[in-house]
């Protein structure tokens, strides 16, 4: 997750520099600013999508932990 926080803080900085220096409008800049677009959405996606596993995957495992909770708190006695 903190590579694509990072790629993404990245890339935000090069688009920036890339339209303040007008370093978009050669060729090759065209092309690096077109290359930094898109690795900034595509690691804005992951990190979203990273983030949303991660909140599920502790959703789960709160449940997990009250479900046991509940179980061993129990004081009922099953019959053999």
């Amino acid at each position: 997750m903190l590579f694509y926080f990072l790629t993404t803080i990245l890339s935000v900085v090069g688009l920036s520099v890339s339209l303040q220096t007008g370093f978009f409008k050669d060729p090759i800049g065209t092309f690096l600013f077109t290359v930094l677009l898109a690795m900034g959405l595509s690691s804005f996606k992951q990190l979203v999508a990273q983030t949303n596993v991660l909140l599920i995957e502790r959703r789960n495992q709160k449940k997990i932990k009250r479900i046991v909770a509940r179980m061993h708190s129990s004081t009922r006695k099953r019959s053999t």
